[in-house]
């Protein structure tokens, strides 16, 4: 089946997420730049004029672009829900979609880390983020690039990594990454008697992923009390959970990352 291109990264998200990565460096490095920048800054000019638009970033006496308390709360925000979002959808990494099973259900009864790879590494597990993500009106594309963030992908330590934070591969990569994964339109299937939709496959895949989920981390209350509002188990209510949390009225993968 030939891949529908249906993913793209515009210039406005990729300048989004460049603001986002310069801004958390910033934070990190509790880092600032002079105004007149020079000759391997000056790549950012386009990025610091953005965040100071925003009102992200700011001038110092110094004349030098710092970050704004607003950008201190935006880059600390950015910290937590990447790794959130991400802590939803890593379930989906690894599933055995002829038997029904989920790579991380098993994580238990692996003693090393080279065994637990070696298992991950088998041909039968599919990976499932990006369609769980899309089929929960979600953005597969924030979600390649979470994941890129935290596997340090956009490396902001070598000589020039200001020209690739502009016009890097790795921004043509996100979109290839979703373009070549499972559409759920794949999953479709005729069982004997009548025809199963792929959204009724992914239905079943994300019940699935998030029971896995909620086993695999049985003592965690936001975890348990944000699935239970966002995406409630069939026929089951647990009322000695708050739903939602305060502050996760809405799925974090239904509520866009913006600056």
């Amino acid at each position: 089946m030939v891949a529908l291109n249906t993913f793209h990264l515009g210039e406005e998200q990729r300048q989004l997420f460049a603001a986002t990565l310069l801004i958390d460096k910033m934070e990190r490095e509790k880092k600032s730049y002079d105004v007149l920048l020079d000759s391997g800054d000056a790549d950012l000019e386009c990025t610091l004029q953005w965040l100071l638009m925003k009102q992200l970033i700011q001038m110092s006496k110094e004349h030098r672009y710092e970050l704004s308390p607003r950008g201190h709360a935006k880059a600390k925000e950015f910290a937590t829900r990447y790794q959130t979002l991400l802590a939803y959808f890593d379930v989906f990494a690894h599933v055995d979609l002829e038997a029904g099973e989920f790579a991380m259900a098993s994580h238990g009864d692996f003693s090393s880390e080279a065994a637990w790879q070696s298992f991950l590494d088998q041909e039968r597990w599919h990976d499932m983020r990006i369609a769980a993500i899309e089929h929960l009106g979600g953005s597969g594309v924030e979600l390649v690039f979470a994941h890129f963030v935290r596997e340090d992908r956009f490396d902001m330590s070598h000589d020039h990594w200001q020209f690739e934070l502009k016009h890097g591969v790795l921004w043509d990569e996100i979109p290839e990454i979703c373009n070549s994964a499972i559409r759920k339109s794949e999953l479709a299937y005729h069982d004997g008697e009548q025809e199963v939709s792929g959204d009724a496959v992914m239905d079943d895949i994300v019940e699935q992923g998030f029971a896995v989920l909620r086993e695999r981390y049985p003592s965690d209350p936001t975890l348990h009390s944000n699935l239970q509002a966002w995406y409630p188990r069939r026929g089951y209510v647990n009322h000695d959970l708050p739903v939602p949390l305060p502050g996760w009225e809405k799925p974090i993968w239904q509520t866009p990352w913006t600056l």
